[in-house]
């Protein structure tokens, strides 16, 4: 049996951060929703049901699906390389193995139960699926080898719609550049194969068609808060802000340090430029067809892949930038950053330049690694929150933004029941105890003024800050770390 969960609940894991109990809820809850595919809390369900449910076994595909990922990337620069490369295609596929190994948000997502863990992975199988299905197509091979390699793409492409709505793009600009490469071939071939490829594209449509209708998602939650600066508006004055979210992009899935003073969004950083130098290069290298007619065609489709989301951010439809609905588009960075990189080999110069830039980054990554697992742990127990709520007359509870991951929390505390507070906040409910995960009441107007029209009042009981205040200035810098909270309870005026 399969169920929903919603991705406003999502959300709200990154208010507890990493804490064993922000995990788990995601991944056992039912909800009634189409805001996300069914396919990743399918997965973990049939893992939880087999295994126990316990936070381990809900974070296993994630890391599952990470370590897979770092190998479909492998093999997708390989294969990408097939044709005509004039070297080792070893090291390149190496070297975006390794990047897709130590990115930060690729270590973020293999720790969380969010459906993104499976995005890098399913975008690289996708996007190996679609290089055989061209070769297929372009080398005229026999009938059962085209029809195989169809079958392998058409359901690569189903089961990506059933992870995450984001590869649904990917598969867009996919069949679209297939669909031209066929265009010019079609009736140069026989008869007999027209007549077999005919119902063999019927059949792929129907399939990719059901899954899409399957997995639709609902975009009413899609304009989050943090979302807002990668959404533009329909003018010619929209049009420069592209490269920059397209830089944006790539600093982002570049990212090998969990350090806000070596990351942030929109703004020249010195630390990451050299990589995005280089897959700028890989990717000029690759649309010259220096490495291959298959690297070429590898440049214009991740280009059209590109390109989609930012034309439909220009209509408010999707965000582009450096945020993870972009995840998709991380395969052609880390292929690309890594053809740029082994394109230094050509000289001896450009050799120990590189050796030396790899020997930095990855000495700046191992500095910066302990901060990444060290900052996840939150500044709070359970207790201090049992504590409070029995010294202050075991009120009613409600959890403001908050209620699924505070009542896994307080899990072996029974005796707590955290609700979600009714709306406008009714002099009914008082006297009670609220807690807000974020910040103070009064930086969130909303509720506050709930309370005064209900003629309540507040008293702050204790308070615990986050350790990053500058994550919210820069969401994408710190990947939502554990935040503080605080306790109020609640008295009629």
């Amino acid at each position: 049996m399969f169920f929903w969960w919603d991705e406003s609940d999502f959300f709200n894991e990154s208010i507890y951060g990493n804490h064993p109990a922000s995990l788990i809820h995601f991944a056992l809850a039912a909800k009634n929703s189409t805001t996300n595919t069914w396919g990743w809390p399918a997965i973990v369900w049939v893992f939880c049901s087999a295994l126990g449910r316990t936070l381990t076994v809900a974070r296993i595909p994630s890391v599952l699906a990470g370590a897979a990922a770092v190998l479909a990337v492998f093999f997708l620069a390989y294969r990408l390389l097939a044709d005509g490369f004039r070297g080792s295609r070893f090291y390149p596929a190496l070297f975006a193995a390794a990047l897709t190994a130590i990115s930060m948000p690729q270590m973020e997502h293999s720790q969380r139960v969010y459906p993104y863990a499976g995005v890098t992975l399913m975008a690289a199988a996708l996007l190996l699926a679609h290089l055989e299905l061209l070769r297929a197509l372009l080398e005229r091979v026999a009938q059962p080898r085209l029809f195989r390699a169809a079958a392998d793409y058409t359901l690569t492409g189903a089961l990506a719609l059933c992870i995450h709505p984001s590869l649904g793009l990917l598969l867009a600009a996919s069949l679209a550049l297939l669909a031209v490469v066929e265009a010019r071939a079609f009736l140069q071939r026989p008869p007999a194969l027209r007549r077999r490829m005919l119902p063999m594209a019927g059949a792929m449509s129907v399939v990719l068609l059901f899954s899409a209708l399957l997995n639709r998602k609902q975009p009413k939650l899609g304009f989050r808060t943090y979302l807002q600066p990668y959404y533009h508006d329909f003018s010619l004055r929209s049009i420069p802000r592209l490269p920059m979210h397209a830089y944006d992009i790539a600093a982002y899935h570049l990212n090998l340090f969990y350090n806000p003073s070596l990351y942030w969004p929109e703004a020249l950083n010195p630390a990451i430029l050299p990589l995005i130098c280089l897959c700028v290069l890989g990717w000029a290298l690759a649309s010259a067809g220096k490495l291959g007619a298959y690297a070429r065609h590898f440049a214009l489709l991740g280009l059209l892949a590109a390109a989609i989301p930012a034309a439909l951010s220009m209509f408010g439809a999707f965000p582009f930038g450096g945020v993870r609905q972009t995840l998709f588009l991380c395969p052609f960075v880390f292929a690309f950053t890594a053809l740029g990189f082994y394109a230094l080999g050509g000289s001896r110069l450009t050799r120990l330049l590189g050796a030396a830039a790899a020997v930095a980054y990855m000495a700046l990554w191992i500095f910066n690694l302990p901060r990444f697992y060290e900052d996840r742990l939150v500044s709070y127990r359970p207790e201090e929150i049992v504590k409070l709520w029995r010294e202050n007359g075991k009120l009613p509870t409600y959890a403001w933004k908050a209620v699924g991951p505070l009542q896994y929390i307080l899990r072996d505390y029974p005796e707590i029941h955290v609700q979600r507070p009714a709306e406008g906040a009714p002099q009914g409910m008082a006297p009670f105890f609220l807690i807000s995960p974020n910040h103070q009441l009064d930086k969130d107007s909303g509720f506050e003024e709930s309370l005064q029209r209900a003629g309540l009042k507040s008293i702050l009981l204790a308070e615990k800050p986050t350790k990053h205040p500058e994550s919210e200035q820069y969401p994408t810098c710190l990947y939502f770390p554990p935040n503080g909270f605080v306790v109020y309870k609640v008295l009629k005026q």
